[in-house]
């Protein structure tokens, strides 16, 4: 029921050109926010427990092991590097 609830506000919001913030605010109590923010949530709770589930069996390659099968020149291979070595660096 939230869900639907949600979804007209957003069509409300889109077709008055306005933010669903705007929209929230004037149509729901403070009380109203409490109980889609508390079924917004547990409807996360449970897409990402199904998700989570689903990927579990999945095997992602690292982006090292898909490069390394691409046919690469000598620039790509350096360029590729140095965008390694910088996400690395980000990532520390």
């Amino acid at each position: 029921m939230v869900l639907e609830r949600m979804a007209r506000l957003v069509s409300q919001a889109e077709k008055e050109g306005v933010t669903l913030a705007e929209v929230i605010a004037r149509e729901m109590s403070s009380e109203e926010m409490d109980l889609a923010q508390d079924a917004l949530a547990a409807h996360m709770d449970d897409t990402y427990e199904r998700i989570r589930d689903f990927m579990s069996d999945v095997s992602v390659p690292s982006l090292e092991q898909v490069l390394s099968r691409m046919p690469a020149s000598a620039d790509d291979e350096m360029l590729l590097m140095a965008l390694l070595s910088d996400d690395e660096v980000a990532g520390d």
